[in-house]
């Protein structure tokens, strides 16, 4: 080749744009995998319903007006399906019972808690016995009290027990021990005397028995045969 030609071919070579080498696939999934995962967001804490979703979700209380709602209600059911009556539980009852009593609680306790209650002549009765009996009780209290430091025969400060019976009178100037001793003595009581023929009849006499079973946890019952 001659050598004008060499030096052409030499210019074209150094004008030519330098071309991107190709990276190689294994280097390009190890650069991938080494990048930083993106950053995530936190989930959005969940909304409160309002107050009005609410009402649509959760149905209104229905008022029961009959206390006795439940048992009723199963007593009607048995009548029209013209079967047998059905026995009520005793924790239906039980239940019904609770609820009244607790409401006809809670109405004294606001008739005498509340002030712009009417007048309750009742209610201003009991009071005013209450506060004579107290006031009589003190005074009577009081007396005795008074008597006993002076070393009078007095009834108990506490009243008389039980007006003497099954306890010694209390208004003694001395104490009384009571032991066993001084009891009276009960009667014996004759032994039953039967006949020897009533005995011998009833002996003669056909036995109607019934087979039963028991069955006892000896450890349990500790029972010993």
């Amino acid at each position: 080749m001659p050598p004008q030609h060499q030096q052409q071919q030499q210019q074209q070579q150094q004008q030519l744009p330098p071309q991107n080498i190709p990276m190689p696939v294994q280097m390009s999934v190890v650069a991938q995998q080494q990048l930083p995962p993106e950053p995530q967001l936190p989930p959005a804490p969940p909304r409160e319903p309002t107050a009005e979703e609410l009402r649509k979700l959760i149905p209104p209380p229905e008022v029961i007006k009959d206390l006795n709602y439940w048992s009723n209600s199963i007593r009607n059911n048995t009548k029209r399906s013209q079967k047998k009556s059905v026995p009520i539980s005793t924790d239906i009852l039980t239940y019904e019972q609770i609820i009244s009593k607790d409401i006809n609680y809670f109405k004294l306790l606001d008739k005498e808690s509340n002030p712009n209650s009417k007048f309750d002549s009742e209610l201003n009765n009991r009071l005013i016995n209450d506060v004579k009996f107290y006031s009589v009780l003190r005074d009577s209290r009081l007396k005795m009290i008074q008597l006993n430091e002076v070393g009078k025969p007095v009834e108990s400060i506490w009243g008389e027990g039980y007006q003497g019976y099954g306890n010694s009178f209390t208004n003694k100037t001395k104490t009384e021990i009571i032991l066993p001793r001084h009891h009276k003595k009960s009667n014996r009581i004759n032994e039953q005397y039967i006949n020897l023929n009533d005995l011998i009849v009833q002996a003669n006499k056909t036995e109607e028995l019934v087979p039963i079973r028991l069955e006892f946890d000896i450890e349990k019952d500790k029972f010993k045969f």
